[in-house]
C-alpha cells in the first residue's frame, strides 16, 4: 500500500486504518502543521506487516496512541524516530506496543520521551533489540532536566543494556524495570 502521494494536511485520524491485512506500507510525509490527532489502534492486530518506517510521521498533535501497535505480531522492524509524544496523555499511550513478539529493531527519537505524564512503556514482549535500537534509547528526551516525572521502560535483561546505558537513562528520568 503506497500512500506516499497522500495529501495529509486535513487528516485528523488514522484510527484502525491499517489493522489487519496490510503487508507493506509506504507512509506519506506529514508536515509540521498537520492536524493528525489520533493513532488509536492504527496497526492493531496487523498480522502481515514486518517492517514499518514511520520516521516521517509527525505526531506532535496526537493525543491518542492507545493500542497503536498492539498485536502487530509479525512486526520485526519499527522506526518511530519522528514520533513526538508531548501532546499524549497517560491514558492515550495505554498499551502503546502491546504484544510484539517478533520485534528486534526499534528506533526511537528524542520526542518519544516528551510525554508530559509518568507512564510505563512495556517492551518486554519484544524478541530482542539490536545494537542500533539500544543506541537510539540514548537519544531520548532528558525528562529530569525538564522537570517531568519519570517514565518507566520495562525491558528484558536479555536485551543486553549495559550498566552505563541504564545509568544514563536513569539520569535522564527513566526508571528501568528489567524482567
Amino acid at each position: 500500500l503506497d500512500l506516499s502521494s497522500w495529501d495529509t494536511s486535513k487528516l485528523l485520524s488514522l484510527r484502525y486504518a491499517f489493522s489487519d491485512g496490510v503487508n507493506e506500507l509506504i507512509m506519506p510525509e506529514f508536515s509540521e502543521d498537520n492536524m493528525l490527532n489520533n493513532l488509536y489502534c492504527t496497526w492493531y492486530q496487523n498480522y502481515g506487516i514486518k517492517k514499518l518506517d514511520l520516521s516521517k510521521l509527525n505526531t506532535k498533535n496526537v493525543t491518542e496512541f492507545g493500542w497503536c501497535f498492539d498485536g502487530a505480531v509479525s512486526l520485526e522492524w519499527l522506526d518511530i524516530s519522528g514520533f513526538d509524544l508531548s501532546s499524549a496523555t497517560a491514558d492515550g499511550v495505554n498499551t502503546f506496543f502491546g504484544r510484539n513478539r517478533m520485534l528486534t529493531h526499534l528506533i526511537l527519537g528524542e520526542g518519544f520521551g516528551k510525554i508530559k505524564e509518568g507512564v510505563t512503556f512495556d517492551m518486554s514482549s519484544f524478541a530482542s533489540l539490536d545494537e542500533e535500537s539500544k543506541a537510539s534509547f540514548m537519544s531520548l528526551y532528558d525528562r529530569k532536566a525538564n522537570g517531568l516525572p519519570n517514565v518507566t521502560l520495562k525491558l528484558k535483561t536479555s536485551f543486553g543494556f549495559s550498566e552505563e546505558q541504564i545509568q544514563s537513562l536513569t539520569n535522564k528520568g527513566y526508571t528501568i524495570n528489567l524482567v
